[in-house]
């Protein structure tokens, strides 16, 4: 029998497909009945009328293999009666569109009111799933978990663009309606719980829920896989379906609750084919005078991965800055990096040349406009690290996983979402993928609930979040006796859940006991702090956990050095902005790469998330030990977390607009619909790209 790849090769390519005999090639593709990625294939040619008589056959191929979408319409004479009557079955009550036999499967389940675990790849279309799901008008109230602020952004303009008319809520200070969309990260969620709970869910989803399993994420990464578990758990026993979506996942195990037994559905439809392509490089520059070639014959659509932000910056600095020609499709965003980041930064010479930057260390607004120019070609080399598949729905033509090191530094997991981005529905019905090395696969991807699967390494803090009646008998007396163990207050621990009462109580007895720094506490009022304040304060969040050498670099192992260092931070970054910080993270003269992104890092996970996380637990704990004579670290913990700027303003960052446009024309700060139709007004007076941002953001909001 022809091989699957030679079958594939003869579909793909003109040539050969031109010259082949079509009536023996679609009899070959009808004995791969378990492939339904070749019907894709099928499927493409089929749309441009290539098969020459035989395209009933074709349709036919198309529709056993459930891919009603690609069969073509039926007043084009290429559909016969009974293949057009099957896909008018799959046409989506709601609107003009068509679901492959996997969605309508997992969608007649949903709307059966049964409770779903689903495991799809990434071009199966979950999210198409959750649009019928908002679009049936079945569910008035639905809470939707991501693991990203970008997916809260991406689902709120999809809901906007589908013209959804429940209210969309993705922040905590706002105020339910008859009919909500909860659009929330774990945190979020917890915190809300209370008024959602009241209000009531009728359908919880988790996206990405195999985030909830510690064993399979990075270890900094165990607190928010905890609290994911938790709001599972504790949305459950509310919500009247819930409906958990993955990706390339194998079995889970303890999601079953005392109100849902989600049924378990695995599905390895492809609505796109996937060329992979092994290389073999004998070393580094090996690697990357292959990856160059590629790049150089594919021009356009090409997404190439690096295991950091470190390898992907030297990567462009020692390729490809002198080897592709400065473009000016890009103008625009360059003058605006070099006005509010900095003209030193390499981004900036990326994108005139038509390449475009992806990680983690980006701000929001920037890694949004990155992935919209690359949609719209006006970027045409992405390159990007995993921040790409952690909530962000594109894909590419061509993927190169370069990685950047010798072995692949990702689990099997990661490997296959980034694979699984190549080619796009109805756009480019393959997508070829080039790597170097696989991760090994020995065994299958089983996503574990450490609560439901009762996993002894979860802590007692952890499942104090939850109810009694949640717990098992064991794990109530494990909470027991955690409690029973220490003298915190349990309000205390439940809130301080990721601290160890044990640093809890270090703190609470130092605060008792030295006179000096219980002095100097007591003093903090405002949200400004003096360098003896900081010190006091910063080291009292060391002994609870915080990381003080994770954004202060190059000071050994000296905890005093690190403290001040992290003072020097923000105090440069409230003296003079984001510029000040970068100056102050710069050990020369010369501003460095290094040192912007040091800078960006620093503002988007030390002072938005770890340091007000912390300072609020040091003043829960100082509130307690101290009583009426406490001080008060909320103000400056509140200044931290919202970049000494308006709580609104980073709000609206998160919805892709920039902080600098809400401070330069001072939008109104009582809320973000507030500040939105003052921004309105203004849009008229707005001209060239600060225009463009302001018009496109009221669209989508």
């Amino acid at each position: 029998m022809v091989s699957k790849e030679d079958v594939a090769n003869t579909l793909i390519d003109d040539e050969l497909f031109n010259a082949a005999d079509k009536f023996d090639l679609l009899n070959i593709v009808s004995h791969y009945n378990d492939d339904n990625d070749l019907a894709v294939l099928i499927a493409m040619r089929l749309k441009d009328n290539e098969w020459e008589g035989y395209e009933e056959i074709a349709s036919s191929i198309v529709r056993s293999r459930g891919l009603f979408p690609y069969l073509p319409d039926y007043t084009s004479g290429n559909l016969s009666l009974g293949n057009a009557l099957a896909k008018e079955l799959h046409r989506s009550d709601t609107r003009d569109v068509y679901m492959h036999r996997a969605q309508y499967g997992v969608l007649s389940r949903l709307f059966n009111d049964e409770s779903v675990i689903l495991s799809a790849p990434t071009s199966f279309g979950k999210s198409f799933l959750i649009e019928e799901i908002l679009l049936s008008g079945k569910y008035d109230n639905v809470l939707i978990v991501v693991p990203t602020i970008a997916l809260i952004e991406e689902i709120r303009q999809k809901i906007k663009k589908l013209h959804i008319p429940h209210k969309r809520i993705s922040f905590t200070n706002q105020e339910p309606s008859d009919k909500n969309v909860y659009i929330l990260t774990q945190e979020r969620a917890f915190e809300m719980y209370g008024v959602i709970a009241t209000l009531g869910i009728d359908l919880l989803i988790i996206d990405e829920f195999y985030k909830m399993d510690r064993d399979l994420l990075e270890k900094d990464d165990a607190d928010r896989a905890n609290m994911l578990s938790v709001v599972y758990r504790k949305f459950s026993d509310v919500a009247r379906q819930v409906y958990l979506l993955g990706p390339y996942i194998d079995g889970a195990n303890g999601y079953d609750t005392s109100k849902h037994n989600p049924v378990w559905i695995e599905s390895d439809d492809n609505t796109t084919y996937i060329v992979r392509k092994k290389l073999s490089a004998k070393n580094m520059e090996d690697r990357k005078r292959q990856t160059l070639e590629i790049i150089s014959a594919e021009g356009r659509e090409v997404m190439v991965y690096f295991s950091s932000p470190g390898t992907l910056r030297d990567f462009y600095k020692e390729n490809l800055h002198d080897s592709l020609e400065i473009i000016n499709d890009n103008d625009d965003l360059v003058a605006w990096i070099q006005e509010n980041i900095g003209p030193e930064w390499y981004v900036c010479d990326a994108l005139r040349r038509g390449v475009g930057i992806h990680h983690g260390q980006l701000p929001r607004f920037l890694a949004h406009e990155m992935i919209k120019r690359f949609s719209n070609g006006k970027i045409k080399v992405l390159l990007c690290t995993s921040s790409l598949i952690e909530g962000v729905n594109t894909c590419a033509k061509t993927i190169i996983i370069h990685n950047g090191k010798r072995k692949f530094t990702g689990d099997i997991l990661t490997f296959r979402n980034i694979s699984g981005r190549a080619g796009r529905m109805f756009n480019h019905f393959w997508g070829t993928v080039y790597f170097y090395e696989e991760p090994k696969s020995d065994s299958e991807i089983i996503v574990n609930d450490p609560i439901g699967s009762e996993n002894e390494s979860t802590s007692a803090s952890v499942l104090g979040l939850l109810d009694d009646n949640q717990l098992t008998a064991g794990q109530r007396e494990s909470v027991s006796t955690h409690r029973g163990g220490t003298y915190i207050p349990n309000e205390i621990l439940r809130t301080n859940h990721f601290i160890h009462f044990e640093y809890q109580e270090a703190v609470v007895d130092l605060l008792n006991s030295h006179d000096t720094i219980k002095k100097v506490i007591r003093t903090i009022r405002e949200p400004s702090l003096s360098r003896s304040q900081w010190a006091v304060v910063l080291n009292l969040a060391s002994m609870l956990g915080l990381n003080t050498f994770k954004y202060a670099h190059s000071i050994g192992n000296n905890q005093q050095k690190s403290v001040t260092r992290l003072t020097i931070l923000i105090d440069a970054y409230f003296r003079e902005g984001f510029r000040g910080l970068v100056r102050s993270q710069s050990s020369q003269s010369d501003v460095t790469d290094g040192a912007i992104e040091d800078s960006i890092r620093f503002l988007k996970n030390g002072m938005s998330y770890d340091l007000p996380k912390f300072l609020r637990a040091l003043d829960r704990l100082q509130k307690y030990a101290l009583g009426n004579e406490a001080g008060d670290l909320e103000p400056i913990a509140s200044r931290i977390e919202f970049l000494d700027t308006k709580p609104v303003y980073v709000q609206l960052d998160e919805l892709g607009l920039p902080i600098e446009l809400s401070k330069k024309y001072s939008l109104p700060f009582g809320s973000t619909d507030e500040a939105v139709n003052a921004l309105q007004h203004l849009v008229v007076d707005l001209n060239g790209f600060e225009g463009r941002i302001a018009q496109d953001f009221i669209q989508r909001y």
